[in-house]
């Protein structure tokens, strides 16, 4: 059962990148015509391009989902080589270097995320933010105290900020 438990955020990172991946490819619409009296699919065309100066305002959610999988498969990662690299070790030691790992491969994350989105860059990280820590509900599960979740909040908000920040050197705002 413990395989399990070291297995479920890897589980659910991968569930949601597989989803986000298929969300965002839905890149295309359909137009419907009505023909004699019927709604009849015209075409699947792309969806078009808009105006080199608007800035999008919709919420990708595949992109959403996506990035939080692959936050979550970098620190599930990290915390796997970290387990490996400490074998025989007590996990009180391990702790602090589980936990740093998480915020650096976390920071990571963010910067992919913020870089892969750079029109509405915070908003989107704000949302994989929330679902990183919505979806870390599993820790607590998993014998984790409340508080400590609780206290994942400003960890993650932190290193959404700081990832974000350096997403700039990768991808400008457009």
């Amino acid at each position: 059962m413990e395989q399990f438990y070291a297995l479920l955020p890897v589980i659910i990172g991968g569930v949601f990148t597989v989803v986000g991946a298929l969300l965002s490819r839905q890149s295309a619409h359909v137009r419907v015509e009505l023909v004699d009296g019927k709604l009849v699919q015209a075409a699947s065309l792309p969806l078009p391009m808009p105006p080199p100066l608007a800035r999008p305002t919709g919420i990708r959610w595949g992109a959403v989902a996506l990035d939080t999988g692959i936050i979550m498969l970098l620190t599930a990662l990290g915390g796997f080589i970290v387990g490996l690299a400490s074998m025989g070790k007590p996990m009180e030691e391990m702790l602090p270097i589980i936990g740093l790992s998480n915020i650096i491969l976390a920071t990571v994350g963010f910067t992919i995320a913020g870089a892969r989105n750079p029109q509405n860059r915070w908003l989107h990280v704000l949302l994989v933010g929330v679902a990183l820590w919505l979806t870390s509900v599993h820790n607590v599960l998993l014998g984790m105290d409340i508080s400590g979740w609780f206290f994942a909040i400003p960890v993650i908000a932190v290193t959404a900020a700081i990832g974000t920040g350096i997403s700039y050197l990768f991808a400008r705002s457009r």
